[in-house]
């Protein structure tokens, strides 16, 4: 796997260990890259959350089913890290499915091999504490817009958030994730073309 096209990426998502480090891990398998084929399971409802995932490049969703319907509580595009984090810190199941929405490439670690770099490596606290600190803003960015902003707003926040979201999610996933109703977000649309 030529990890080394990923390099700045990488750098950045794990600042302040440096790429020499990581490329150890990845050799010793603390670390694993993944390819992750679209529509394959991170993690199924009912399981405990063991890992978290850095997003390489690719597209996913975190879900979970409400009387037959699925329900959309977040996506995870480039950059970011991916995990059901309630369950990954209380170790308990799990109440969503985390799937691929296109063909993914995720850097994977496993909560006992993360708390085993943790304690050889100081630096590998920090990225926990950095990864924790993304998770949180990202629930509490969710809530905030949830809670504070009209649907038609929501709609233009999530595209000023994530642009290409219209190219690699589908409108009826958009709109569970919003809160909006199917027509009510093609009407949004329609108005925000037509304005």
């Amino acid at each position: 796997m030529q990890y080394a096209n990923y390099k700045s990426q990488i750098e950045s998502a794990f600042s302040p260990i440096d790429f020499r480090t990581i490329e150890n891990e990845l050799i010793t398998g603390s670390i694993e890259i993944k390819k992750i084929r679209k529509d394959s399971f991170l993690l199924m409802e009912g399981n405990i959350c063991n890992n978290i995932s850095f997003i390489i490049d690719g597209a996913f969703r975190q879900f979970s089913v409400v009387d037959g319907t699925e329900i959309n509580f977040l996506f995870y595009f480039d950059n970011d890290f991916t995990a059901d984090f309630s369950s990954y810190i209380t170790e308990t199941p799990s109440n969503y499915f985390i799937k691929a929405l296109e063909d993914s490439l995720v850097i994977t670690f496993n909560k006992n091999n993360f708390s085993l770099l943790a304690s050889r490596n100081n630096d590998w606290e920090v990225v926990s504490k950095n990864i924790s600190n993304r998770a949180l803003l990202t629930l509490y960015k969710r809530n905030d817009i949830l809670l504070t902003l009209s649907p038609e707003n929501r709609y233009l926040k999530l595209l000023e958030v994530h642009p290409l979201i219209i190219h690699k999610v589908s409108l009826s996933k958009i709109s569970s994730f919003l809160g909006i109703s199917g027509p009510s977000l093609s009407r949004i649309r329609k108005r925000i073309i037509s304005s």
